[in-house]
């Protein structure tokens, strides 16, 4: 779950903020050239404190201004592309457009629109004929579930690392689909309340988070596929790296953030945060500039769904007060947290969530990965002190 953070941040004054003619000027570039580089990320833009228009980072400007000046040709274009820039892996699982992430020429809204149940979602992912199985089938959950005290990423890396010691035959091809299948029970497993969630709504949350390009946990397990490790040791790397505070870290700060806004108000709990130029963590993509289509279903179906919860409520206002003060839209870990909440799921429940629909994305990845038979290894361009001289022989 990757959340752009695109406010101001606490040392930076309004002089360190510029107009779009400003912006544009420093840049040499149309406004066009400028949007687009807020749209990847390399620029981050804020409300003008006037309400009318935006502003832009004069660090982020200076910092692309000088990458161009110094860089040039393929070296920038590699730079860039590890930097929400252009593409670098062809796939055929899924892409992203304005519309959403789309799999396999199916936008992913229009699966969850439709009520296309998850487990119909995954086999479009890894490319199969859907033939019936069940998310939660094969035993009893709390069997399988473990302990309770440690984390859920911790549970979900140990029934991975379990699994896989279990499996004699993880290594022989002709038996993924099965273990795609028992990997995400397996996973579902460790989400406490998940089995009690209602289905419709639990298969929309699964459906939207399944796959959304390059991200960085995806890129780790493509990576790990393309070593030749199985399905199991590719999803304990995309697990690793959602365990990070930029990637899965997002939701925990979109819970606190809603705490406050229950305790304090919405409008004055973003008034306040702004004028402190403090984050505000569930707002702002960089690939969805004009608002992330996701977060959109997401708070539609928690309202449907648990629109009581107070949590469902502060999230649905704070959207509303943002829109209203003409801040950045609401991105998908905001949809994510109140939805989680809609369904009965405890604190933390939205990571679950990302944890066990994304895995489907890890692994249709890791699938094509291992199936591509190359090894992912890109190359670094040396920017450190330069090489010693070796010391001269002393003369005669």
């Amino acid at each position: 779950m990757s959340t752009l953070d695109q406010s101001r941040s606490t040392n930076q004054s309004d002089a360190d903020w510029l107009s779009s003619k400003e912006a544009t000027e420093l840049l040499g570039v149309k406004a066009a050239t400028l949007y687009t580089y807020v749209s990847r990320g390399l620029v981050r833009r804020v409300p003008a404190p006037e309400g009318r228009g935006s502003r832009y980072s004069r660090a982020d400007l200076v910092r692309l201004r000088d990458r161009k000046d110094s860089r040039g040709g393929h070296r920038a274009v590699a730079g860039d592309a590890m930097r929400w820039g252009q593409p670098v892996i062809d796939t055929e699982v899924g892409g992203i457009t304005d519309g959403g992430p789309v799999y396999r020429g199916r936008l992913a809204t229009t699966l969850a629109e439709n009520g296309v149940p998850f487990e119909e979602v995954v086999d479009l992912l890894l490319g199969v004929e859907h033939a019936p199985w069940d998310l939660f089938g094969g035993g009893t959950l709390r069997e399988r579930r473990g302990g309770q005290s440690s984390g859920l990423l911790d549970r979900m890396l140990g029934a991975m690392t379990a699994a896989g010691a279990d499996d004699a035959h993880r290594h022989i091809p002709g038996r993924e689909i099965p273990r795609v299948r028992r990997i995400l029970t397996l996973l579902a497993s460790a989400v406490p309340g998940i089995e009690n969630a209602p289905r419709p709504a639990l298969d929309t949350a699964l459906t939207l988070l399944a796959d959304h390009g390059l991200n960085a946990s995806t890129f780790a397990a493509r990576v790990a596929a393309s070593t030749g490790a199985d399905l199991y040791a590719c999803v304990v790397a995309g697990l690793a790296t959602l365990s990070g505070p930029r990637h899965g870290g997002a939701g925990a700060r979109v819970e606190a953030l809603l705490e406050e806004c229950q305790r304090r108000g919405a409008a004055v709990t973003l008034r306040e945060r702004l004028a402190r130029g403090e984050a505000l963590p569930g707002f702002g993509h960089p690939l969805y500039p004009e608002g992330d289509p996701r977060c959109a279903q997401l708070l539609a179906m928690a309202t449907d769904v648990g629109g009581e919860s107070p949590i469902v409520r502060a999230a649905s206002d704070l959207a509303a007060a943002a829109g209203d003060a003409g801040y950045q839209a609401p991105n998908v870990d905001l949809g994510l947290v109140a939805a989680a909440a809609a369904l009965g799921l405890e604190e933390g429940g939205s990571l679950g969530l990302f944890a066990v629909g994304r895995a489907a994305g890890w692994m249709a990845h890791a699938l094509e990965q291992q199936a591509a038979g190359f090894l992912l290894r890109p190359r670094v361009r040396y920017v450190g002190p330069p090489v010693a001289s070796p010391p001269e022989a002393p003369g005669e």
